[in-house]
């Protein structure tokens, strides 16, 4: 009997050991799979920002878009967004002219990494800010009413102040309905700004 038992005992303490071997491994397989890293290129591009750009300059055009090539789990690949990744361009210490000047791209998401990118540089073309006193004209964009006509518009001051490029930075023009906004235009991208503190018209009746 005594030997029977033990077997059965055997027997018993194997059959367990194969079980706790077995679940052990299957948890290492599943461990495995869900921490292996993986390495894709993002679905999306990019926009790239400028940063430490100089007061006194301002960047011409926009840096065209790069795209990504990043390594993580596949949790995490899986769950990503433009909000999580961020491209830069340092103009720090730059001059006005044309720059080729690498790009930097960083994930903010802890278990995804930014192996790639690409293009590794772009050209960045940087322009010199200057103000000039500029005349503030009144422009009309809408007709009046019918039987009634547009009166001389007057402005108050006639000049203003242009922030903009040397190229752009021109004339002010003042914009709006039967009564001009007073607001100046001439420079591409829209830093140029005439300052006029008011400005009158009228409009007649022609009956």
């Amino acid at each position: 009997m005594r030997p029977r038992r033990f077997s059965r005992v055997v027997q018993e303490a194997t059959l367990l050991g194969t079980v706790v071997a077995l679940a052990l491994v299957i948890w290492f397989v599943i461990t495995d799979v869900q921490n292996r890293e993986f390495e894709q290129p993002l679905g999306f591009s990019l926009p790239v920002s400028v940063i430490n750009l100089p007061a006194n300059l301002a960047v011409a055009g926009q840096a065209l878009p790069v795209s990504l090539t990043v390594v993580g789990t596949r949790g995490a690949l899986d769950a990503v967004s433009p909000d999580d990744f961020s491209a830069t361009i340092d103009a720090g210490g730059r001059s006005a002219g044309q720059h080729s000047l690498p790009v930097r791209a960083q994930s903010l998401v802890e278990d995804v990494r930014v192996r790639a990118v690409q293009p590794e540089t772009a050209v960045l073309t940087l322009q010199e800010l200057i103000r000039r006193e500029v005349p503030v004209r009144v422009e009309t964009a809408n007709p009046p009413p019918l039987g009634f006509s547009v009166g001389q518009p007057t402005v108050a001051p006639a000049r203003g102040d242009c922030d903009g490029d040397r190229a752009g930075c021109g004339s002010g023009r003042g914009g709006g309905g039967a009564f001009g906004s007073g607001r100046g235009d001439g420079l591409a991208g829209g830093r140029c700004a005439a300052r006029a503190a008011h400005q009158r018209g009228g409009v007649d009746s022609t009956d």
